[in-house]
């Protein structure tokens, strides 16, 4: 049974899900894809022939330097959960249909990490934030050196997703999965806090812009749209506010 395994907004508006299928016996199998549904409610497959299980996609506008005609606009990462392997492809903004040229950039058991990449965000520095299922915590990997920053430990086994949050966008949300979830729940520790979500804070990034993703923009109440725009703008001003700052570094803070 084919199931969507994650969706999320981006950048250009579009709407991206994951899909992947159910049964245990096809994991080793390509039954995983990637669709865009755009504003002009068209579905279209992006990346097919994935491992069965989509671990999660993450995207990032290439840096200006970048910008010439050998090296295309966005980055598109895909974390591939069977492989335990982070992939990068090349990607045309507006044009998600051209996606292609895998890269392997990351593998966990290479580096010495337990566990599979599950859903994972990006920060505005480039940055990918991959969640260990099985592993005890998130991991911030760096595409450009190609290695593990910081490993932020957990207490819970298995860690499912990240994502940015809060009036800044610069808390780090992380969500674990419980053990009703084809695990018994006899199988948990005591200290393993599986099923509770924890906010991360004190990073130093934040989430790159991203739109919000409406199919019919223009169905919206005035008040709502209105709201939503103040709202954006009160997320700029804070930005510039904080940009025009220097902040000390300090450890990161782990709450649930």
């Amino acid at each position: 049974m084919y199931l969507i395994r994650i969706g999320r907004a981006e950048f250009t508006g579009d709407f991206r899900s994951g899909t992947k299928h159910d049964d245990p016996q096809e994991r080793k199998s390509k039954l995983g894809s990637v669709y865009s549904f755009g504003q002009n409610r068209v579905l279209q497959l992006i990346l097919n022939n994935l491992s069965t299980v989509t671990g999660g996609f993450a995207w990032f506008p290439r840096p200006a330097k970048e910008k010439d005609k050998k090296a295309p606009p966005v980055k598109f990462y895909f974390a591939d959960t069977v492989k335990n392997e982070i992939v990068l492809y090349d990607a045309l903004q507006n044009r998600y249909q051209a996606i292609k040229n895998p890269q392997k950039l990351f593998s966990l058991p290479h580096h010495g990490l337990n566990g599979n990449p599950g859903r994972t965000a990006i920060d505005d520095k480039g940055c990918l934030w991959v969640p260990l299922i099985g592993g005890y915590g998130v991991i911030e990997f760096d595409p450009v050196t190609k290695e593990t920053d910081r490993l932020i430990s957990l207490p819970a086994a298995k860690v499912g997703e990240c994502t940015f949050g809060g009036p800044d966008m610069d808390i780090l949300y992380v969500s674990t999965i419980g053990y009703e979830y084809k695990i018994s729940r006899e199988y948990r520790t005591k200290a393993d806090l599986g099923g509770y979500i924890f906010a991360i804070r004190g990073l130093q990034v934040r989430e790159i812009p991203t739109r919000e993703f409406n199919v019919i923009p223009t169905g919206l109440p005035d008040a709502i749209r209105r709201s939503r725009e103040n709202t954006d703008r009160e997320r700029l001003r804070a930005a510039h506010r904080k940009s025009g700052s220097s902040r000390a570094a300090k450890a990161a803070r782990v709450e649930i």
